[in-house]
């Protein structure tokens, strides 16, 4: 079997190591608690939900997250005390203060910002960052933004399709013919068939894109199970990003319905819908928007439990010292970490139980306030806090954790939800 098909095609399943699933964090605690610990590696996922409910934030966080793990040893990279330069107008990183993608010689528009390091993996030292091509369907993504997401353009190819044919060509050979680790598309609902644009407006077109997306699907699966793939030592992570829309016509029951057919839910591994907050919260000042509220639920994972709930903030403008994009990540996991009973001293940073600090008066730790900012500042206490808080209650139910929403929005929530059951 192996002659005829390719070596590795049999193997034992203690010697096969793909038959692990590693995960790829968010970068956001209480959807990676929620998941088990981010979207897996080398599986299909799906998002979807309603707009301006966080599908394709999660994605742009998740490839700020994929851009600072090592490529080779799935470690997540430290930075170091060599900084580096970041232009402001395409996001690319470089040693030179020059941009050789958007500027010239005479003008100087690269500087050093956000306090921005190098990153090294802790194993090979190297930077070696997964590739991410993003297939940019509804036209969403926004370079400053995806910049101020900490995310290196020069890390990710953004396509924008004209046809959902061309949109599933590109997509494949992308993933056969050169080194890219993550796929990204938003959205399944955009896709487009080629006979849609050909014919006239008139004509009806039912059901062209759930049997378009059916084959879209297999191709899909075809390239995760690709051995070829595997030999280079690649894991083809693929997440999809879809919309909701509501039939007409529905008394009973949930109206709300996915585009794209029934496929795309049977071949993810891990399904997560969103959804928003009723009321952003308004500066008290300007009267804007500044904090916007994400609720999700994993409402399919092959790979942990289902059925989990979370939500998390995020700051959409500069507000009480937060520049846009930063998320409550800091106080959610500094409140697990209270709820878990573990600790952060005061001059070490170390993370130790109650019981390891009782009996010795010696040791100080920080109050809450004092680790939502060390968190914020150092990246290896973050990331070790976060392992840490996964390896000891992985298998606890996320109901002690903070809600981001308020009250009465987890009780309209709740009124929905029973209603959808």
């Amino acid at each position: 079997m192996n002659k005829k098909f390719g070596k590795g095609t049999l193997s034992w399943a203690s010697e096969n190591p793909f038959l692990d699933i590693p995960r790829l964090p968010t970068g956001i605690f209480s959807l990676d608690y929620a998941t088990c610990g981010g979207f897996p590696l080398g599986r299909i996922s799906e998002m979807h939900g309603e707009w301006s409910s966080g599908k394709t934030f999660v994605g742009l966080k998740t490839v700020a997250m994929a851009q600072r793990m090592c490529r080779k040893h799935h470690a997540l990279m430290l930075p170091t005390n060599e900084s580096t330069y970041r232009c402001p107008e395409c996001g690319s990183r470089g040693d030179d203060a020059l941009c050789p993608y958007c500027s010239s010689k005479e003008t100087d528009v690269c500087r050093e910002d956000w306090g921005d390091r190098k990153l090294e993996c802790p194993v090979c030292g190297d930077y070696n960052p997964y590739m991410t091509l993003w297939m940019d369907l509804e036209g969403a993504y926004d370079n400053r933004w995806a910049t101020q997401l900490d995310i290196n353009s020069e890390y990710i190819i953004v396509v924008r399709p004209k046809d959902a044919e061309m949109c599933g060509d590109i997509y494949r050979a992308a993933f056969l013919e050169t080194g890219i680790d993550i796929g990204i598309i938003d959205s399944i609902a955009m896709m487009t068939p080629l006979d849609e644009l050909n014919e006239s407006m008139e004509q009806d077109s039912m059901g062209r894109l759930p049997r378009l997306v059916n084959r879209f699907i297999r191709s899909m699966v075809s390239i995760q199970n690709d051995n070829n793939i595997r030999k280079s030592g690649r894991r083809p992570t693929q997440i999809m990003i879809n919309q909701t829309r509501q039939k007409l016509g529905v008394l009973y029951g949930n109206p709300m319905v996915k585009p794209g057919g029934k496929a795309q839910e049977f071949a993810s591994s891990v399904d997560i819908r969103f959804w928003r907050a009723s009321k952003p919260k308004p500066d008290h000042k300007t009267k804007e928007a500044v904090v916007t509220v994400c609720n999700f639920v994993v409402e399919k994972n092959r790979t942990g439990p289902p059925k989990r709930k979370g939500s998390f903030r995020v700051w959409v403008q500069d507000h009480l010292g937060k520049r846009p994009g930063f998320t409550n990540e800091p106080e959610v996991v500094a409140s697990a970490l209270g709820s878990a009973g573990v600790a952060v001293t005061k001059d070490t940073h170390e993370l130790l139980t109650l019981e390891e600090i009782q009996g010795n008066k010696e040791i100080k730790v920080l109050e809450h306030k004092a680790v939502v900012k060390v968190l914020e500042a150092d990246t290896a206490l973050w990331w070790a806090a976060r392992n840490r808080l996964f390896k000891y209650r992985l298998g606890f139910i996320m109901e002690d954790l903070p809600k981001a929403g308020s009250k009465r929005e987890r009780e309209e929530n709740e009124a929905a939800e029973s209603d959808d059951g």
